[in-house]
Order: structure tokens, then C-alpha cells, then sequence
């Protein structure tokens, strides 16, 4: 998809037409690209998930490291259509690495845990039940409720061992139906949306990712045209920057991204939910900050700001998903938390120009605004998501009650005694 993207982009000759080519491939395409490589990282990395994430996601500040220099020097050097032909090339490096992503596979003994675990949750009528009987008994009737076996009624009994009733009967509740769990079972499109999509923790993290988006997208669309401004209109005090010199923004963004493996070694030492939320707290104070800068040199540390704090966000947000719906449904609830980026991409673009374009080309709005989304990105994770959860054991909460009263035996045979003082084959 970004290859045809490119491919079409370069013969646009509208601005629609390069709306529709560029915005639509590229939009598809970075949906289809993140959230499935998220998916596969967390299925190989369990005890080091954000580390895994941080090495994952820091190819992306490689390539703002490196392409945003090529493409300007391919900008310069020949006309901007043959240049979208080059990084077409360069773009088909992707699908050889995509070749290469693959969710890990179920170990046999994980499998046969999972398939125990629903074995004896789900318990087929004719398995044995709490009494020792099966549902095809003669002696079982209705509800799983057997009869004491004529043979042991009329048997005699050891001494000491009192003698039924005829009437009684070892009553034995039927297994209530097990409770959807999205661990373990492969959830519906109605199941993901009351147990999954609607609980806390996605909400949290669905907002989370949005607001963040809000401010990540105005970063990205301010990046080289704030520094570009200088020496003009409501700037017109400061020193003018070049070009070269405002695309040169992202190099100590790409260098701090790129260190995503190390912001995900720290998560794995602390938590992942206290790293997300410092590194939101990072970009708020760096947005705010962001509004005063002049000099070059300014940017650039902002940028190196800036770049760590992504790094945080992209070490820890698929990892936050991960541990708390890891199951046979996380593909699905990690491409729809990832989807908050929608947020931003729809909204982040026109409000930061409509706030500079109020003011007369003044970024300043703008920068609150990105220390805004920022800030309310880590409030969303701070108050809404939950810690992990402790693991479950489903088969805990559906296994029949195994009765704490003695036994006697019965021609060899185990006999519970039950509360009101009969006896029945155990």
C-alpha cells in the first residue's frame, strides 16, 4: 500500500488527487502495519514485553533519522516526482521485512493447559459427575440427581454405617454455564464490545493513545514550519533559520526514538503504566516549553525531548494492551486500541492550523494545545486503566464443591455421607 501510495502520489496533479493517492494509501497502510507488529512482539516477548515493543517500534526513529535527509537531498537534486519513484524503492524494503513477522506459536504443553482448562470448565453431560455416576446411568436421572444404586441399597452395610431411606437420593447441583472469559475464548463481535470494548482499562487506553495523537500529530505538522517562521511576522525579532536547518529537527528526534529499547528496559524494571505517564508528563512540559523557543538550537533540544517521550509511549502502550487482554482476541483489541490515532489524525491537523492561522502564523496556541493533549493522555492512563490483573483460573470458579465430610465405604466402594444423613456411592 505505501508503494502504490507513492507511486500514484507522484503523478497527482491536484491537490485532491494527491489528498486522495497519499492521505487514503497512507492512512490504510500504517493501519494495517502497526498493529499486527505490535501483536506479534507481545506473543514473543512476556517477561520483557516493553522491551520487546521499544526494540520493535525503534525502526521508526531510525527512519526519521535517515529518510527525512534523503528525501531532502533527493528533493533538491531532481524533480519531487522522479524523488517518490526513489523512496518507492527504498519503501519496498518493507514487504521483505514483513515476510519476517510472525505470531509466535502455542507451545504443546500451553496447549494442553488451555484445552484441560476448557475440558473441565465445559464438562460434557456425559463425563463423570460429583457422585460417580455418568449421565448415560440407568440409575441418572434428570438434572445429573442419581439414584443410590439399588446394588448398595440393598447390600448390607458395615457397622456402624447407618441404612438409607429407599427415597433418599445424593442431589448434585448441575455446572452452572461458564462465564465468558476473553483470555481463553474467542469472543464474539457482541462480546467484544460488552466485555472488551467497554471495559475500563480499553476505554482508558483507547483515550489515551487519542489524546496523545492529538498532541503528536500537531507536533509533526509544526516541526519545520516553527523554525521556518523565524525572522517573520510575529517572529520577525528573531534569527532566521534555513531549510536544511529546520529539517534538521528530526535528527535528535529519530537519535532518542531509536533509544526506544532502553525506555522499555525501564518499564520492565518499574512499571509500564508509571513510564507511560512520566513520558506524557515529559511531552506536556516539553509542549509548554516548546512555545518560547527561538534559537535552533532550542528546537533541537525540544526535539530530544520530544523523541524521548514517544519512545516511552510506543514501548508501553502495546504492552498496557497486552497484559491486559492477552488471549485469543488480542489482535483485534490491539488494532482497535490503535485506532485511537484516528483522534489525532482527524482533529490533531486542523486545530493546530486553525490555532496558527488565528493568530496570525503565532505556534504558541498550538504548543499549549500539544501540552494539553499530552498531559490529558497521561490523566486518561493515570485514573482510568487499572493495574494488571492477577491471572484467573476459570476452572477454580466452576469446579463442583468436593464436600468436607467424612466417608465410609460401602463394599469397597467410597460412600459420602451427605447432610441429611444418607449415604450414596462417591
Amino acid at each position: 500500500l505505501i508503494i502504490c501510495m507513492i507511486l500514484s502520489s507522484q503523478a497527482a496533479n491536484s491537490g485532491a488527487a494527491l489528498f486522495g493517492t497519499y492521505s487514503v494509501f497512507m492512512g490504510i497502510a500504517i493501519g494495517f502495519m502497526m498493529s499486527p507488529g505490535a501483536t506479534a512482539t507481545a506473543t514473543w516477548f512476556e517477561k520483557r514485553a516493553a522491551l520487546g515493543m521499544g526494540i520493535c517500534f525503534s525502526g521508526g526513529g531510525t527512519g526519521s533519522l535517515s529518510i527525512p535527509r534523503i528525501a531532502g537531498a533527493l528533493a533538491t537534486s531532481m524533480t519531487w516526482q522522479n524523488s517518490y519513484l526513489v523512496l518507492a524503492a527504498l519503501s519496498s524494503l518493507s514487504v521483505l521485512a514483513s515476510f519476517f513477522i510472525c505470531i509466535r506459536p502455542k507451545d504443546d504443553d500451553e496447549v494442553g493447559d488451555e484445552e484441560g482448562q476448557k475440558y473441565a470448565m465445559t464438562s460434557p453431560p456425559n463425563e463423570l459427575s460429583p457422585s460417580g455416576l455418568t449421565a448415560s446411568d440407568p440409575h441418572m436421572e434428570a438434572n445429573s440427581v442419581p439414584h443410590v444404586l439399588e446394588s448398595h441399597r440393598q447390600s448390607p452395610l458395615p457397622s456402624g454405617v447407618l441404612s438409607p431411606p429407599e427415597e433418599s437420593v445424593v442431589q448434585s447441583a448441575p455446572l452452572a454455564p461458564r462465564p465468558f472469559n476473553y483470555h481463553t475464548d474467542k469472543a464474539t463481535v457482541k462480546q467484544l464490545f460488552l466485555e472488551c470494548f467497554l471495559t475500563r482499562n480499553f476505554i482508558g487506553l483507547f483515550l489515551g493513545y487519542g489524546f496523545f495523537s492529538l498532541g503528536f500529530y500537531s507536533m509533526l505538522y509544526i516541526a519545520v514550519p516553527y523554525p521556518l517562521s523565524m525572522g517573520t511576522g510575529p517572529y520577525k525579532d528573531s534569527e532566521p533559520i534555513s531549510v536544511d536547518g529546520a529539517s534538521n529537527v528530526f535528527v535528535p528526534f529519530g537519535v532518542m526514538e531509536a533509544l526506544g529499547p532502553l525506555v522499555g528496559w525501564l518499564a520492565n524494571a518499574t512499571d509500564e503504566r508509571i513510564v507511560f505517564i512520566a513520558s506524557m508528563g515529559l511531552l506536556s512540559v516539553a509542549g509548554a516549553f516548546y512555545a518560547i523557543c527561538r534559537a535552533l538550537w532550542e528546537h533541537l533540544v525540544i526535539f530530544v525531548v520530544f523523541g524521548t517521550g514517544v519512545a516511552g509511549f510506543f514501548a508501553t502502550f502495546g504492552t498496557m494492551v497486552a497484559q491486559r487482554f492477552y488471549g485469543p482476541n488480542l489482535s483485534v483489541i490491539m488494532s482497535s486500541a490503535f485506532s485511537g490515532a484516528a483522534i489525532g489524525g482527524f482533529f490533531g491537523t486542523p486545530i493546530a492550523t486553525e490555532l496558527a492561522n488565528s493568530q496570525g502564523g503565532d505556534y504558541t496556541y498550538t504548543t499549549v494545545f500539544m501540552s494539553l493533549s499530552f498531559f490529558v493522555a497521561g490523566l486518561c492512563v493515570m485514573f482510568i486503566v487499572t493495574d494488571i490483573p492477577e491471572p484467573t483460573h476459570p476452572e477454580a470458579e466452576t469446579a463442583p464443591l468436593v464436600s468436607t465430610e467424612p466417608q465410609s465405604f460401602v463394599d469397597d466402594h467410597p460412600v459420602a455421607i451427605v447432610s441429611n444423613n444418607t449415604t450414596a456411592p462417591a
